[in-house]
């Protein structure tokens, strides 16, 4: 299965994701919402958000 690279959780099926426009990848919103706060990029491949 896939997982959240933020936090290393596996993602369930009843888990919230947000999937960032450019590249794609998906995170937990929780997870994902707390990076963007201090970052501006994807944590896995360091595409820009926007």
């Amino acid at each position: 299965g896939s997982e959240c690279v933020v936090c290393l959780g596996e993602f369930e099926e009843d888990d919230e994701l947000r999937i960032l426009p450019k590249c794609l990848h998906a995170f937990h919103l929780s997870c994902i919402d707390v990076w963007l706060r201090s970052h501006s990029n994807c944590p896995l491949c360091r595409a820009p958000v926007m």
